[in-house]
């Protein structure tokens, strides 16, 4: 059993060497990472189109033309492959009024808009082998300009329905209108959302393991059994106990420790979405320390 232990812990620092470097890839000009980023007042243009095109990862969406020179936009990276996506109005912003006019966000599960004091749903997205979002637009209440750029400020404000229109998503997403209930963060007892049995899809960032395939079940007595799967007739079993300890950002992703009989301790989060193209819930485990080195399962239905 420690051997097996030996050679979970062996394969978190085999898929660093693959995964170092590794971060979201963006196209055209904006650059998405784990921190805010500007991209001024350069927008993405098609030179034969009267509208700004504005490529993010999981959509795309139009602007006025005009735009190109009256507005920038920031990416912020969340913690679950989600992002948010804010336009200000340059004129605004340069006379120190901040000029915030919209947000699109994708919220978890676990992220509660409803705090925001003004915001629309537009549904939810489901990102294929990413996760679930709920897609909501926010809105300042505050006054985001000056007496001097009040005119363009609202016009702006008035062009803001017709560019949420043109929100288009790509091939790996499936939008609903319905938007995904908002649960309560999950606290540090056992949750009930990760027991069961879970079979393996794939591991670290999309790439699969070709030697062998290992699922894992949690027990709500607080015991586990991973299963490792070489072939056929070639199976090994793993039994563990397991603790639950403070869960990060906000309660998002529950923290596990899990222990063998020799000792031996693998520390992990866990956190688990509804797949709709799956019609399953999928459960990702992530190293603690490095959260981009991860192992992805579907649920078993019993």
């Amino acid at each position: 059993m420690k051997k097996i232990i030996s050679i979970l812990l062996s394969l978190i620092v085999i898929l660093s060497l693959g995964a170092c470097g590794s971060n979201r890839q963006t196209t055209d000009e904006t650059l998405v990472t784990n921190d805010t980023v500007s991209t001024d007042d350069t927008m993405t243009t098609t030179q034969t189109s009267p509208n700004m095109l504005i490529d993010t990862e999981y959509y795309t969406l139009s602007a006025p033309n005009s735009w190109n020179n009256d507005c920038f936009y920031e990416v912020a990276d969340g913690e679950n492959y989600n992002y948010t996506l804010s336009f200000y109005a340059k004129a605004s912003h340069d006379a120190i009024n901040g000029g915030w006019l919209f947000s699109v966000n994708l919220f978890t599960e676990f992220e509660d808009y409803s705090y925001y004091p003004a915001y629309d749903v537009l549904g939810s997205l489901e990102v294929y082998r990413i996760g679930s979002y709920n897609i909501v637009v926010t809105y300042p209440t505050d006054v985001q300009y000056s007496e001097e750029t009040a005119k363009k400020y609202r016009e702006m404000c008035g062009e803001i329905a017709d560019i949420l229109k043109t929100i288009s998503f790509k091939d790996e997403c499936t939008f609903s209108e319905k938007p995904i209930p908002v649960e309560e963060v999950p606290s540090t007892e056992v949750s009930e959302r990760y027991l069961g049995r879970w079979e393996d899809l794939y591991i670290g960032k999309g790439m699969k393991v070709d030697d062998y395939d290992w699922n894992v079940e949690f027990r709500s007595d607080g015991t586990g059994t991973f299963e490792f799967v070489y072939g056929e007739n070639d199976v090994e079993y793993l039994d563990f106990t397991f603790s639950t300890f403070l869960p990060r950002d906000n309660g998002i992703m529950e923290g596990v420790s899990i222990h063998n009989d020799s000792g031996d301790e693998l520390k992990l989060y866990i956190t688990c979405t509804w797949n709709n193209q799956l019609q399953t819930g999928v459960m990702t485990l992530q190293d603690w320390e490095n959260p981009d080195f991860y192992w992805t399962f579907k649920m078993i239905r019993q």
